[in-house]
């Protein structure tokens, strides 16, 4: 019995551990022709049920190229490991540096092959994993040694002088700042539009939001750029906002319609969306991604139709920026946030007249 128990459970673990390999870098929707820039592992701690492993945060906005998340690509050696001759691959949301790599109670790995990568890459591009072990020491940031008694009198005097060297420098940036005339700071969101005495938006005017679920981090982004446009009396609308109305009608629907409907549509433009707009949706993908490939969709017939962009208000944020690789017909005007919100805004009003009957 306990024999049976124990091959039902390598059974369900090399089961989970296929279907994690399968949905991850190789079968992603997201894909790259760019080669993966390799990220430094800081530390790796072997226990008992998992090896931790902790790496450096990379900035998107020093790379020559786009990428939204990392790749961590494992493979744990063992004499009973399950599946220890495939390599792993699994996506990391960009905001997060560390992966438990999990492991069954009679696994006893001798070596972990990992490395840590910028995702999404060419599927062309050869990665070199790093060979770690649990009988060597563990590999951690290195720590501040005690300083002597004399290095802690040169340290000391080091940070005086600093300290006295900074607030001399900001004394003299304070008078040389008191002598211009102000020109203002930029704030993060542009000031409000200033209101229009000839006439007065219709309240009923849709405006609505596509973009792609890159992360958390990118959709509450784009959710404080639409709460903006919505203090200033625009009524866009977002898909987190009308949950139930999604519900009732299906994904796909509701976003197909709210295209037909909306006066303008924000496109908010990022790696994923690009590549999905170009290269289509292919295999099972989740609900929000068959949802924006139906609105992509909408957007580029209305564009063949209508030979016209005008509907189509497509728009990059700062920790996005796109490259130079090809963009879909109808995004060939771009505005940067939040340097050209009062663009935008021009945009969003700019509509033909409609004459009453």
């Amino acid at each position: 019995m306990h024999k049976n128990r124990k091959k039902r459970d390598s059974s369900s673990i090399r089961q989970q551990r296929s279907a994690e390999y399968q949905n991850e870098c190789m079968t992603s929707a997201v894909q790259s022709r760019n080669k993966p820039l390799p990220v430094k592992i800081r530390s790796v701690e072997f226990k008992e049920k998992d090896i931790d492993v902790v790496w450096e945060k990379k900035n998107s906005s020093k790379t020559d190229y786009n990428w939204s998340a990392y790749a961590f690509i494992y493979k744990v050696q063992c004499d009973r490991c399950i599946d220890d001759s495939v390599d792993k691959c699994k996506i990391i949301p960009k905001n997060q540096t560390d992966y438990s790599v999990p492991l069954a109670y009679w696994e006893k790995p001798e070596h972990l092959f990992a490395a840590v990568v910028t995702f999404p890459f060419s599927k062309k591009a050869h990665v070199s994993l790093q060979t770690f072990s649990p009988y060597a020491p563990a590999r951690r940031i290195p720590m501040l040694t005690e300083a002597k008694k004399g290095d802690t009198v040169k340290l000391v005097s080091s940070i005086v002088g600093g300290i006295v060297a900074g607030v001399v420098m900001l004394l003299l940036l304070f008078a040389l700042v008191r002598k211009r005339p102000c020109q203002g700071s930029t704030p993060r969101m542009p000031p409000p539009e200033p209101p229009r005495l000839e006439e007065k938006k219709d309240e009923k005017e849709l405006y609505y939001t596509c973009y792609y679920p890159e992360s958390d981090a990118f959709r509450d982004e784009v959710a404080s750029i639409v709460n903006y446009f919505r203090q200033n009396g625009y009524n866009v609308i977002m898909d987190v906002m009308v949950s139930t109305e999604i519900t009732s009608q299906g994904p796909t629907r509701w976003g197909e319609s709210q295209i037909r409907k909306a006066n303008k549509v924000l496109v908010f433009l990022s790696p994923g969306l690009i590549n999905l707009a170009l290269d289509g949706c292919e295999g099972f993908q989740s609900q929000d991604t068959n949802r924006v490939w139906i609105e992509l969709e909408a957007l580029r017939d209305l564009y063949t139709r209508n030979r016209s962009a005008s509907k189509m208000v497509c728009i990059t944020l700062p920790d996005m920026p796109l490259t130079s690789e090809p963009l879909p017909l109808w995004a060939k005007v771009i505005y940067k946030w939040p340097d050209d919100a009062l663009g935008i805004l021009k945009r969003l009003n700019d509509r033909p007249k409609i004459l009453a009957i």
